[in-house]
């Protein structure tokens, strides 16, 4: 490919095709086609590009199915977990119709523990967050909780770092 002379300013970008063609070893290879325009000295001048996007689509479809096998195996977990931020705020839960919830979901997803829990049981969890951010391990905690129904419950959790400041 030899060096154009390109002038500031994309006209038009964009992938033509993605293609399989079979390399002479006899491995399929998916190539994609792209091509770019640009304008130099008031001439349009097109760069085509052909790259081999199999390790990304390869990488794509693991993470795809990473993804599948994670979501089997949290479903197929019958107790509740929970996604929280920094900021202590529930963010996601395995089952938000479940019948243990102290409240439901709704009123529960993006508050703080201290705005849903009983004082003393927020700042334990609280406590278990930052021991588990600052060691980066799992902490246990066992608690006592009204479920929405009223009838008192006992539970067990685990706090463990996950990544981006959040927390399962």
């Amino acid at each position: 490919l030899l060096p154009l002379p390109v002038a500031a300013g994309t006209a038009a970008t964009g992938a033509l095709a993605v293609v399989s063609v079979r390399h002479p070893d006899g491995c399929d290879v998916r190539i994609e086609w792209t091509r770019d325009e640009f304008l130099s000295e008031g001439r349009r001048l097109y760069l085509h590009r052909l790259r081999d996007i199999s390790e990304r689509e390869a990488n794509a479809a693991a993470l795809r199915e990473a993804h599948a096998r994670l979501d089997a195996v949290l479903s197929a977990v019958p107790d509740l977990w929970f996604v929280v931020d920094e900021q202590e705020r529930y963010l996601a839960v395995s089952r938000p119709d479940h019948p243990s919830l102290s409240a439901p979901w709704p009123q529960v997803q993006g508050r703080r523990f201290a705005e849903v829990l009983p004082a003393a049981l927020g700042d334990r969890i609280t406590q278990a967050l930052r021991r588990a951010r600052e060691d980066q391990c799992v902490q246990q905690i066992e608690y006592h909780l009204d479920t929405q129904g009223g009838a008192g419950r006992d539970f067990e959790a685990r706090v463990t770092p996950m990544q981006k400041g959040q927390w399962l």
